[in-house]
């Protein structure tokens, strides 16, 4: 007579453990490397200018139809993040100091 195999039921619930590593990699292993330290003080900074950008048009932006809101709102916000990845870019092209990204960009004085 030939053995009957049972197979274990598993439970229909979402197995969420991936949720432990990102969570530890984001908020753990992360903020630990040089580059996401060296991005920080960026991030704010093009945080502070959405922000900016934000409080011009708050009162406006729930009346804007699409269109509006594209021109006055999504648009200059994308303009703000892509104009600062290509300086970044292009200060890594040419080997930029900090220091030397800060005269550029006019948050120091040089000479």
């Amino acid at each position: 007579m030939p053995e009957t195999t049972h197979q274990l039921a598993l439970s229909l619930e979402t197995h969420r453990n991936h949720y432990l590593f990102s969570d530890y990699y984001l908020n753990e292993l992360l903020p630990r490397q040089a580059p996401w330290r060296e991005a920080e003080s960026e991030a704010q900074q093009a945080l502070e200018a959405i922000m900016a950008k934000y409080h011009e048009v708050a009162e406006a932006l729930p009346h804007y139809n699409e269109a509006a809101a594209e021109q006055e709102w999504i648009r200059p916000v994308l303009d703000l993040a892509t104009d600062r990845l290509i300086d970044r870019i292009v200060y890594r092209l040419y080997g930029l100091t900090e220091e030397e990204i800060a005269v550029v960009e006019g948050r120091l004085n040089h000479g």
